[in-house]
């Protein structure tokens, strides 16, 4: 197992940990994630891009994004098809329903996994998938939850990040010795991400109630059959019959991506947007225990 993967481990039950003994007070758990989200995975996935591709192999990938963005419209159109047939009884839970049907916990987790996969080139087409999640979470899914649309929000953090390494290889394409070492740093950097995150996690299944109400489960059911079923099988005809240009181990990284349980974010952006956080919590613990079945079962089935 790499070291980063143990790391991301012990963050996982330290957060476990914090969360159940009261030693995080709220203040400082928002700080943590605006910090993981504003800093250190900006750095990861700059360094990632810039150490592990050339402007020629990045050129080629558009279709990573295109395809996740395609595939949470999907998601986005299951959920507003179902939610009246799910059982949920309160426009909250219905909004958290909608955006727990359209995104899956498309960056930290996978990037713990695709680093023990496959290195440092996992990380990367992770993180240019990630492009069209982040342009997706913020154009279509954000008014979902919060029911307001803000266009400032498009230009996160990852996402500069992601168009400065771009424009550092497509308009600077040979850089010296000192660039390189300081590209080191800035990586060595964003590997706080991985245990961070699971950290992040961590407190989250922590602080997760594990009965689910008698009249929540369809909704719950539902959830997991997009996310963890249905649309890891659409990704993967759709990699199979219509993205055939792409490298095999980047096909890899969408799929798992997209085999993904619900995102994490769900729960902070049911709580500052008065979304239904109970559920969507839940649906996060659930998803994520499903998840360790299904996700093995999508990728042993893809790789073998």
């Amino acid at each position: 197992m790499p070291v980063i993967s143990i790391f991301a481990l012990f963050g996982l039950i330290i957060g476990i940990g914090a969360e159940r003994k009261n030693l995080i007070q709220p203040k400082l758990a928002r700080l943590i994630s605006q910090v993981l989200v504003q800093f250190f995975y900006p750095c990861l996935v700059f360094a990632s891009l810039l150490s592990k591709f050339q402007a020629k192999e990045l050129a080629e990938l558009w279709l990573l994004p295109l395809f996740v963005f395609f595939l949470l419209l999907v998601g986005l159109s299951f959920g507003l098809l179902t939610k009246k047939l799910s059982g949920v009884d309160s426009p909250k839970a219905e909004r958290s329903y909608v955006f727990l049907s359209s995104m899956p916990n498309y960056s930290f987790l996978p990037m713990v996994l695709a680093q023990s996969f496959w290195g440092e080139e996992g990380l990367g087409y992770i993180a240019v998938a990630g492009v069209g999640a982040d342009l997706f979470l913020w154009t279509l899914a954000f008014p979902q939850i919060s029911g307001q649309r803000s266009w400032r929000k498009v230009f996160s953090p990852a996402l500069l990040s992601v168009l400065l390494a771009l424009l550092v290889q497509f308009v600077w394409p040979l850089r010296g010795e000192a660039w390189s070492q300081g590209l080191f740093l800035v990586g060595c950097v964003g590997k706080v991400t991985l245990p961070l995150s699971m950290f992040v996690l961590g407190r989250q299944l922590a602080r997760t109630p594990f009965h689910i109400p008698i009249g929540e489960r369809k909704a719950q059911a539902l959830i997991a059959l997009f996310r963890l079923i249905l649309c890891p099988f659409l990704a993967f005809i759709l990699l199979e019959f219509y993205a055939i240009d792409l490298p095999q181990l980047a096909k890899a990284c969408l799929l798992l991506a997209l085999s993904m349980p619900p995102a994490i974010v769900t729960v902070v952006l049911s709580e500052l947007y008065g979304a239904d956080s109970q559920f969507a919590a839940r649906s996060i613990f659930w998803g994520h225990i499903l998840g360790i079945v299904t996700v093995s079962a999508w990728m042993g089935f893809y790789l073998t």
